[in-house]
């Protein structure tokens, strides 16, 4: 069953990313390049997942992002913002349309 094995493999690179800390780097990076305005994440998520997306499955890339986008959202709420609860709908929304879009390019 090949869609077993995709999803097995997505499941395994995003527990070595985030086992190496490899997501605390990339959503660092976003938040240098981007700023911390919500909207600009947002954009940076959906751009980043969109790119990764036209090479890889829409699966791998949404597994593989998702422990990034929560490194953001902790980061930001230490930070001490208090509504980042629609902000973080908003970034795992922003993963599943930019991994779509990537998809369909």
């Amino acid at each position: 069953t090949p869609l077993m094995w995709l999803f097995f493999g997505g499941f395994q690179l995003a527990f070595a990313i985030e086992r190496t800390g490899l997501h605390k780097r990339a959503a660092l990076g976003v938040m240098r390049t981007l700023g911390t305005r919500p909207h600009f994440l947002i954009l940076g998520v959906m751009l980043a997942v969109g790119c990764l997306s036209m090479f890889l499955s829409n699966t791998s890339t949404t597994l593989m992002i998702l422990p990034v986008v929560r490194a953001m959202v902790d980061g930001l709420k230490a930070d001490g913002g208090e509504d980042m609860e629609n902000c973080a709908k908003a970034l795992l929304l922003g993963v599943a349309y930019g991994a779509t879009s990537g998809g369909i390019a």
